[in-house]
């Protein structure tokens, strides 16, 4: 491709190439080595062409069928770009084992496993100047993920239901569903000051509140930060009492405070409607709906979060 730059389209024969192109003469790298010289060729604009194509598909070729390759670059023409290799988790009792960092706490952790083993591993983004052991990863033989299976095995079915919720006096003044504690995410001791503080600790990971969805009360954007909007009359505005997209850094829903905690389980409510007006419905929350089916859906349980482009 270098020639484009130093020879003309009509140099290079045109295009479709019908002139004669450019003479490339023998080039002799290492007489020891059998051949001694590369051939003689004749270069047109079309055989660049052509290398270049062959070049990416041979590219394209390599990374498709070496996901576990990690020292190979990617090219940015592949339409996905990246590729994902699978791993899980070996949930056999090989764990890995040591001591958290500024510490004396011992603890203990599954090691990852891949269907086939992963050469150039290189270093990791967040720690480049930690080397990744190698024995950090299990036995490929515990690798599942890719193996074949019966569909009664995998076969789920996702109904829908409709209720009329928001007919609820409480509808926006009720906490949210009660959240597993693994949403409230902190980072593990990375050798900084004050890692022993919550509030601390938390700041650390503050970056996925706005990308990833797993994390934090699912709620997070609607729920109010005020004690007294319960207490409220029907129709205030409460626009200004969300959390809305702040990260944790004002103290709102992140911390070891009663009140943080408080917030990130949206114990005084959500806009649930998200108008920034404080709602209630007619109905007693006292009395039980009826829901109605709106729709079934079967699929195959992936076991991985799936997304679709």
């Amino acid at each position: 491709t270098c020639m484009t730059r130093w020879k003309t389209l009509a140099e290079l024969g045109g295009q479709p190439s019908s002139g004669m192109g450019v003479t490339i003469l023998p080039q002799t790298f290492d007489a020891m080595k059998l051949p001694p010289a590369s051939p003689q060729i004749i270069l047109t604009h079309d055989k660049i062409v052509y290398y270049h194509e062959l070049c990416l598909q041979m590219a394209m070729l390599y990374t498709a069928s070496q996901p576990y390759d990690w020292g190979a670059p990617r090219p940015t023409q592949r339409s996905i770009f990246m590729d994902h290799p699978l791993i899980e988790y070996d949930l056999s009792p090989n764990f890995q084992t040591g001591t958290i960092t500024n510490t004396t706490q011992t603890a203990r952790q599954w090691r990852p496993v891949t269907a086939r083993p992963i050469t150039n591993i290189g270093r990791s983004m967040d720690y480049p100047d930690r080397a990744i052991p190698a024995t950090l990863w299990g036995d490929t033989a515990n690798f599942t993920l890719a193996r074949p299976f019966k569909a009664e095995e995998r076969c789920r079915q996702l109904v829908f239901w409709s209720v009329d919720w928001m007919g609820y006096e409480d509808f926006e003044t009720a906490p949210s569903a009660l959240i597993d504690a693994s949403k409230y995410q902190f980072a593990a001791p990375i050798g900084t000051t004050n890692q022993d503080d919550m509030s601390e600790r938390m700041d650390s990971s503050t970056w996925p509140d706005h990308h990833i969805y797993q994390f934090r009360n699912p709620e997070k954007v609607i729920t109010f930060t005020d004690n007294a909007v319960p207490d409220l009359p029907t129709g205030s505005d409460v626009a200004g009492r969300r959390i809305l997209n702040q990260d944790g850094h004002g103290g709102t829903d992140k911390g070891g405070g009663i009140d943080q905690r408080r917030r990130f389980l949206a114990r005084w409510g959500a806009d649930r409607n998200f108008n920034g007006i404080l709602d209630r419905g007619p109905l007693p929350r006292s009395l039980r709906l009826r829901a109605s089916e709106v729709s079934r859906y079967n699929f195959y349980d992936p076991r991985l979060t799936l997304k679709l482009r």
